[in-house]
């Protein structure tokens, strides 16, 4: 989180890293990972699948006005234009993107509380007090922060302890 030119210097820093090359040397690593995923991973894929069927059957006798039911009511309108597997794969799809959203929000949330614990908040500044709320109730093991094999840190900002 950097305005320019910082933003500028740091993004050109990391465009030099990220390669075609380095994303490329990536992939036999990935598709391992993708083929021959650990047990725990199978384990956990079946567990999401198996409650996303369920509920997709009983969005199906049940419809809400909710993404799901609508989602389903396309596809039966359209005669089965879409398989179950592939509205399965779309529920996936929704929840580790809405994963993927959540974390980076909560995230971005701590950094900035973080950032603004160093100024007093002003009268009518929202922000400001929406983001002290955020950070005082937020998990502070999220201020855990760990390099590597070295020892665990604490983000500034964090509590002590």
């Amino acid at each position: 989180m950097a305005d320019p030119p910082r933003h500028t210097r740091l993004r050109r820093l990391v465009s030099s890293a990220f390669t075609s090359s380095a994303v490329e040397s990536l992939e036999s690593w990935t598709r391992e990972a993708m083929t021959n995923p650990s047990d725990r991973q199978r384990a956990s894929l079946l567990a999401l699948s198996t409650y996303l069927r369920r509920l997709l059957d009983d969005k199906r006798r049940r419809p809400l006005d909710d993404l799901l039911s609508r989602l389903i009511a396309v596809r039966d309108a359209d005669d089965g234009r879409s398989s179950d597997t592939e509205l399965l794969g779309t529920a996936l799809i929704l929840v580790a993107a809405g994963h993927e959203t959540t974390v980076n929000l909560l995230g971005n949330a701590v950094v900035a509380c973080s950032i603004i614990r160093s100024r007093p908040a002003e009268p009518g500044d929202t922000v400001t007090v929406a983001l002290t709320s955020a950070g005082r109730d937020a998990p502070w093991s999220a201020c855990r922060t760990s390099h590597g094999s070295g020892p665990r840190t604490r983000s500034p900002g964090c509590p002590p302890g």
